[in-house]
């Protein structure tokens, strides 16, 4: 495990592996069916990676936040004048000074965080999305419908915190109002089972 994880770390192998399992192709559902970019946007993508989401996004404002340092070096060769890129713990969102938002976006995110760690993401985030404005997350779930493989390699995923869909609907919707938990088998190419939550910041009455 530690092994894997320090390669993972790397930003060469992390691509690789990505590529492997069809990753891109997962990305692009994502994007397309969840998503749902509008041009003139601003998007907050909270742990980032290399930023390989960013050019399925279109023509929006764009901030990237990660605290590997291997993948932004990738992820700044994307840089134009509407994409940015912080190096900073991504539990530490409301120390950055980052602007209001209309999209945040949490891809492979939550299930590396403690239920802490998520309260106080997900707290920040309410902040620095506008009343209104959406939140996505997609994580690897465990779920009584997946396949047998689909479920060990879940157990097997680097994040420590891999949950069941009503578990990510109770962390959000603690700071945001749900209104679609979708368990999906069909992102990978693999036998894999994701959970993509939908919400929005309420907006003030």
């Amino acid at each position: 495990m530690a092994v894997r994880d320090r390669l993972l770390a790397h930003q060469v192998w992390y691509h690789a592996f990505k590529e492997v399992i069809g990753a891109d192709t997962s990305m692009k559902k994502i994007v397309q069916e969840h998503v749902v970019p509008v041009s003139g946007e601003r998007l907050l993508d909270v742990g980032c990676g290399d930023g390989d989401i960013r050019p399925l996004l279109g023509d929006v404002d764009y901030v990237g936040v990660d605290a590997n340092e291997d993948y932004l070096r990738v992820a700044r060769a994307r840089t134009d004048p509407h994409t940015r890129f912080i190096a900073a713990d991504v539990t530490e969102l409301a120390g950055l000074g980052v602007e209001e938002f209309d999209v945040a976006i949490a891809v492979g995110l939550l299930h590396h965080l403690s239920t802490d760690q998520v309260q106080t993401l997900l707290g920040a985030l309410a902040e620095v999305v506008r009343p209104g404005g959406r939140l996505i997350t997609v994580d690897p779930v465990f779920d009584p419908e997946q396949r047998t493989t689909a479920r060990v390699l879940a157990s097997l995923d680097r994040g420590r915190y891999v949950r069941d869909a009503e578990g990510y609907r109770v962390l959000v919707e603690r700071n945001f109002e749900v209104t679609q938990v979708r368990v999906r088998h069909d992102l990978l190419w693999i036998p894999y089972s994701h959970c993509v939550t939908e919400s929005v910041v309420p907006v003030a009455l």
